[in-house]
């Protein structure tokens, strides 16, 4: 899961900021 969020943040140029910013909404709505 890790390395498709990294995927997707490196294909759109975004920041670990943004990834982890995505991160934190996925797993809000996971849990």
């Amino acid at each position: 899961s890790s390395l498709t969020f990294q995927g997707m943040a490196q294909a759109f140029g975004s920041s670990e900021i943004s990834l982890d910013k995505e991160l934190s909404r996925f797993i809000a709505s996971g849990n």
